[in-house]
């Protein structure tokens, strides 16, 4: 038997309005999703765990930061005319909450799970006990080992994504560079082939990474390079910890972006460049030397 909405709270029962208490519930479970992001810059955070209900519904997300915690308040019901079948020990639920930009630091994450009278036009008084979720640590980009452009991105639209780092050399080979999203961060995934004793003459490039389409929000960027094992070397299971990039702000109607199959300018000198026109006039000639017709 579910306890009453009105003397429910985190799993425990409460003395509402001088109300007795009914029998507890197991209580939520909660970890946060990313637990390290970049300062000044608005975020996406997740809250995933396991849950009582088998098909719940959350609703009037909000955060707000007191006291140096960053407090979450959720409304969590069940799905009306949901019938569970089947009895785990528990379900597994995930939620997100947009979050304002913080300054740099740590910051302890609580959850409230909020009352659904609360929200009625006269509001029932609920003692709150929030609910300890992990900690956020809050870097600023100047201390950042790794950045990355573009910093802004549409939503719904692929696109190319350049990653710099100072621990890179102009020797250094890219074995290989993937990407996994798991909403809201985003992760560069790269193998790089070290060759430290190559004589520089210009720095390195970074990394290309091919990222598809992602939803609107404020993601989190991380560099996840794997460690090179030359043949005949024992590789270490382990990869190398992963290391926060930055910010990326995706929302729709944002043109700064590169896409993934950027339309060449016609002519020589813009080639491949994205929004370059060249200044060259001539016509394009085939393999014979015929005029195929004049500059677009």
């Amino acid at each position: 038997m579910r306890i009453p909405i009105a003397t429910r709270f985190l799993g425990w029962t409460e003395l509402v309005a001088g109300m007795a208490a009914s029998p507890a519930r197991p209580a939520p479970t909660g970890s946060i999703t990313p637990a390290w992001v970049e300062s000044h810059h608005p975020f996406t955070l997740a809250l995933s765990g396991d849950i009582d209900d088998c098909a719940p519904v959350f609703s009037h997300q909000s955060s707000r930061l007191t006291g140096g915690k960053l407090v979450l308040t959720v409304l969590e019901q069940q799905r009306p005319n949901v019938d569970c079948v089947t009895r785990p020990t528990a379900w597994l639920y995930r939620t997100e909450f947009e979050v304002a930009a913080l300054d740099s630091g740590q910051y302890p994450v609580q959850v409230i799970w909020a009352q659904a009278c609360q929200f009625d036009p006269t509001p029932c008084p609920v003692a709150y006990q929030p609910q300890d979720v992990g900690n956020l640590r809050v870097t600023d980009s100047a201390r950042l080992a790794y950045s990355f452009t573009p910093r802004a991105a549409r939503a719904g639209v692929g696109f190319q994504l350049l990653l710099k780092g100072d621990g890179f050399n102009c020797g250094d080979i890219i074995k290989s560079a993937t990407v996994d999203t798991s909403r809201p961060v985003l992760r560069l995934n790269f193998l790089i082939e070290p060759h430290p004793e190559a004589e520089c003459f210009a720095p390195f490039h970074g990394i290309d990474f091919a990222v598809p389409a992602l939803q609107a929000g404020g993601w989190q960027v991380t560099a996840n390079r794997s460690p090179y094992c030359p043949p005949g070397m024992l590789c270490p299971l382990a990869l190398l910890a992963p290391q926060l990039a930055g910010a990326l702000e995706v929302s729709v109607g944002t043109d700064a972006v590169v896409p993934l199959r950027p339309k060449p300018s016609a002519g020589p000198m813009g080639a491949g460049r994205p929004g370059f026109r060249s200044p060259w006039n001539g016509s394009f000639r085939d393999a014979a030397g015929k005029a195929i017709g004049p500059r677009p």
